[in-house]
């Protein structure tokens, strides 16, 4: 198992390859086709709701407005009033939004063979990739159903069997004839003792997400100011970078998948580690020494052999005498001749 640093370090190396690129443009089509719908048909609403907010700022910077809580509730009804007028446009709006989600989702497994094939430097057979589809979206309707049954009875287990399950399309990846709930079972036994180490990664790529986002949000509100067609860039632009966060995060996954089928390779050559709980060990670890200070505390060589240690207990102390010359007693005092 690689340790964290590197695990970022060669998931971010994916991006390196143009067959990132050109997957996250596939996947995101369907959000790209909603988010110039979505702008056409909630126009009128958008601009109403942006006069209504306009209006309230120049009031708020007017010194001689007197702002009670009749005026922000006569805004707040106007609001309403607004989407009641466009209520059909907004049904119409989340209906396209949870097709494109949904056509998203079934995608998923699309992001997992991707991942695989670049994070091993594999080429992509993409006849065999969409051959293998409808396998993969079953495992993903049946992954997303359970996540939803357990996340339904509270938030935690819900988590919890995320990343139990969440080497699943990985697994159905290297074994594409595996049945969808064999690969969620597989998923789960490999992942026993390992949750803890995927999740302190995935706080990492939320750090990494957090960055990219700030930087995506400021580069689309610069095009966000050129009315008309800066907001459907703006838009294009923000649900492709989002499309490359998420591949991202499963190549990520990739590279855990990976560490963790060296782990299991190694606890098969040595069962009493198994027995004792370890899961893995971290490649390219420096030892580290822990050095304790105080009285009569003497600090060993770590490095030593058990021969060279037997050698210094039995060394005679005298050989380092001052008044000793050439291994026989010298004469202690100064004074005699």
């Amino acid at each position: 198992m690689l340790s964290y640093k590197k695990v970022t370090a060669k998931s971010l190396g994916g991006l390196k390859d143009n067959r990132t690129f050109l997957t996250a443009l596939f996947i995101a089509i369907p959000m790209f086709i909603y988010s110039i719908i979505s702008l056409i048909i909630l126009n009128n609403l958008n601009t109403a709701v942006t006069n209504i907010v306009n209006e309230f700022f120049l009031l708020l910077q007017d010194p001689n407005a007197v702002i009670t809580n009749t005026t922000i509730n006569g805004i707040l009804s106007d609001i309403v009033m607004v989407y009641a007028d466009n209520i059909s446009s907004v049904i119409m709006d989340v209906a396209i939004s949870l097709a494109a989600s949904f056509i998203t989702l079934l995608a998923t497994y699309i992001n997992y063979y991707v991942s695989y094939k670049i994070i091993n430097k594999q080429e992509i057979d993409v006849k065999t990739m969409f051959s293998q589809l409808w396998g993969g979206i079953c495992l993903t309707v049946l992954y997303s159903l359970k996540i939803l049954a357990w996340g339904l009875l509270f938030i935690v287990p819900g988590i919890i069997k995320a990343y139990s399950y969440s080497l699943c399309f990985l697994i159905k990846v290297e074994n594409p004839n595996m049945k969808a709930i064999d690969c969620i079972k597989k998923s789960k036994e490999m992942m026993k003792g390992r949750k803890e180490r995927l999740f302190i990664q995935f706080l990492i790529f939320l750090l990494i997400n957090f960055i990219l986002s700030f930087i995506i949000t400021n580069v689309t509100s610069i095009f966000g100011l050129f009315v008309g067609i800066g907001n459907y860039i703006s838009s294009i632009i923000y649900v492709y970078a989002n499309t490359l966060i998420s591949l991202v995060w499963a190549y990520m996954v990739t590279v855990y998948y990976e560490g963790v089928k060296e782990d299991e390779q190694y606890l098969a050559l040595h069962p009493e580690l198994k027995e004792r709980g370890i899961t893995g060990v971290i490649k390219d670890e420096k030892p580290r020494i822990r050095i304790e200070y105080g009285p009569n505390i003497r600090v060993e060589d770590p490095f030593k052999t058990d021969a060279e240690k037997t050698q210094e207990i039995f060394k005679d102390p005298y050989n380092n005498n001052p008044f000793k010359k050439n291994g026989e007693s010298k004469n202690d005092d100064p004074f005699e001749d």
